[in-house]
């Protein structure tokens, strides 16, 4: 199963940054330059920025990106915290609000308590991370039809590996669904690896030759 980890920080980093209202543009640019330290892994810097910027603006939207900047320096109990200072002073129907439940999930996946997860992801709506909480208990029949509602709509190949992986776990034929992937990841590199090798455990050689000729000459 490909990692959307990566995925899910952006999710949760940039889709709050215009949040922050009513305040200097130092205060927006150190910001949203924090956020884009996040996704580039600069967690350590990033919450350095963010603490500076809470002294001068206490908005819920750096703190929900401060938490999310310490929890992946693997700090969960004082993300877990930060997140739920965020979840307690806003109220449902607020974006950081939501935000904050998936953060609180992330926390409890790290905890290695997926049930706990789950029930975050099912309130804050989250279809992907439900998805990835179900599978990591195991429970792929609930997971599947999950993950093919998400392929269906976004027609992006990672969400057909994602489904394929959880079909392949369920112990469900998935050429169909990888067929697709490859279809749809032509000139991507970034996961061809993983998906000729999943391929090749559902396809015969000459299924796999003839699909991989396919693709070269369309």
């Amino acid at each position: 199963m490909v990692n959307v980890r990566e995925h899910l920080d952006q999710a949760l980093a940039v889709a709050v940054v215009a949040g922050i209202v009513a305040c200097g543009p130092s205060v927006v640019e150190r910001h949203n330059h924090a956020c884009e330290l996040i996704l580039a892994g600069e967690n350590a810097e990033a919450e350095a920025i963010l603490r500076e910027v809470l002294v001068e603006r206490d908005d819920m939207v750096v703190r929900l990106n401060l938490a999310m900047a310490v929890l992946e320096q693997g700090r969960i109990d004082e993300a877990e915290w930060l997140f739920d200072g965020v979840h307690d002073w806003t109220e449902d129907g607020e974006d950081v609000h939501m935000k904050s439940k998936i953060g609180l999930g992330f926390c409890a996946m790290d905890r290695g308590a997926p049930v706990e997860a789950e029930r975050w992801f099912r309130e804050a709506g989250d279809q992907e991370d439900l998805a990835i909480s179900l599978d990591a208990q195991g429970r792929y029949a609930e997971s599947v039809p999950i993950w093919r509602e998400i392929a269906e709509n976004s027609q992006e190949a990672v969400d057909w590996v994602n489904l394929a992986a959880a079909m392949m776990d369920a112990g469900a034929p998935c050429a169909d669904e990888l067929t697709q992937a490859a279809v749809l990841a032509r000139g991507d590199e970034s996961f061809q690896a993983e998906l000729w090798s999943m391929l090749a455990r559902e396809l015969e050689p000459h299924e796999l030759e003839a699909l991989a000729e396919d693709l070269s000459t369309h």
